[in-house]
């Protein structure tokens, strides 16, 4: 759901089709010369990604909202589409990757 979230916002948003992968983690790996790995401070628009954890191989991206904020669907506390920090995914013990500018 969250790379579909992504990819819609891409899509329908600005009418540009940024491809697409089985999950999030997939699609991050896919592109390893884009790859920010470790930025925490990705720019409006990018690709955040997590990877992988022991509930899902398909890791999680959100869409950059700048300043360290992030917009995506379902994210270990609620299942609607919402903000919340990249700082704050970390603190409950996922793996940042890093972000891409599609």
């Amino acid at each position: 759901w969250c790379l579909q979230f992504v990819w819609d916002a891409y899509y329908y948003g600005a009418h540009r089709n940024v491809g697409g992968a089985v999950g999030a983690y997939q699609w991050w790996a896919a592109r390893p010369s884009a790859q920010h790995r470790g930025d925490t401070s990705p720019p409006a628009g990018a690709f955040v990604f997590w990877g992988p954890n022991r509930y899902s191989s398909y890791g999680h991206v959100a869409l950059s909202l700048g300043g360290g904020q992030v917009i995506s669907t379902e994210e270990g506390t609620t299942v609607v589409v919402h903000t919340f920090s990249i700082a704050a995914r970390d603190a409950r013990g996922y793996s940042y990757l890093g972000w891409i500018q599609p």
